[in-house]
């Protein structure tokens, strides 16, 4: 039985994976068009500043929809026995939270979205990849709220080192 699992399993994974890639690379087509058109604009110097903040938030937005197609294809290829590649970076985990608020509240304006930094937020992280974690919690906070109260999200840098051996 287990044997018979493994077989009917393995092809459908193989063509979950297959579709996936073939899924992120045709998206990046369109995507790459949005973030070229979006640099265009904000070169252009022509914005008033309510236009000039619309553009930016679309520049990075179509940047950070960018990096999420490079880490579906990055799973994809894991599937297939690639590792999934991290980038570590001095990064200051407070203001890439911040920037992913200030693209939320652009596309939820009535919910109130707060970041309270308290301690040193730095540290060596992936960027891409603690983007992504903080969008995916941020976002489903915002989704899943009752609209009523204020989200929330503070970036707590008050730990105490640690070393490894």
């Amino acid at each position: 039985m287990t044997e018979s699992v493994a077989h009917y399993t393995k092809p459908i994974n193989n063509s979950r994976n297959l579709f996936l890639g073939i899924l992120g690379h045709d998206l990046r087509n369109p995507i790459g068009a949005a973030s070229m058109a979006a640099q265009w604009m904000k070169r252009s110097g022509t914005l008033d500043p309510k236009q000039a903040k619309i553009v930016s938030d679309l520049v990075r937005t179509t940047y950070r929809a960018t990096r999420i197609l490079d880490d579906l294809l990055d799973l994809a290829r894991s599937s297939f026995g690639t590792d999934i590649p991290i980038a570590n970076s001095q990064t200051d985990l407070a203001s890439l939270c911040r920037a992913i608020a200030d693209e939320l509240r652009s596309v939820n304006e009535k919910q109130t979205l707060t970041v309270v930094q308290e301690g040193d937020p730095n540290g060596l992280w992936d960027p891409a990849r603690m983007g992504q974690v903080l969008s995916n919690l941020m976002g489903n906070a915002v989704q899943y709220s009752d609209g009523t109260r204020p989200v929330s999200v503070t970036i707590s840098g008050n730990d105490p080192p640690r070393f490894s051996r």
